[in-house]
C-alpha cells in the first residue's frame, strides 16, 4: 500500500486505541507545512495531497480508518525543505 504524490515523502501505518476501540491510521510524512498560518503554506498543493490520501482511504477502508499528516520529521524551522 502507497500513496502515489509528490509530497507524499514517507508513508507508515500506527495503531491508536482508547477505551471505545482501536482505530487502523495511515500517517503520511508531507514536505509542505502544515500550519495554515504560515506564509508558505500552500492551499492548493494541501488540497491535492489530502485528495490522494482520501482516494487511498476509500481504496482501503477495510484496513485504515483515519489518516495524519505530518511534516516530514527531520525538518527544522523554516529552512528550504527538500
Amino acid at each position: 500500500m502507497s500513496i502515489d504524490h509528490v509530497h507524499a515523502k514517507n508513508v507508515w501505518f500506527t495503531i491508536e486505541g482508547s477505551a471505545n476501540g482501536l482505530k487502523n491510521v495511515v500517517v503520511v510524512e508531507t514536505n509542505l507545512h502544515v500550519d495554515t498560518r504560515h506564509p508558505d503554506y500552500d492551499d492548493q498543493a494541501m488540497t491535492s495531497l489530502l485528495e490522494a490520501v482520501q482516494r487511498f482511504l476509500a481504496q482501503n477502508k477495510d484496513h485504515v480508518d483515519e489518516m495524519r499528516i505530518v511534516p516530514v520529521r527531520d525538518w527544522v524551522g523554516d529552512a528550504q525543505r527538500p
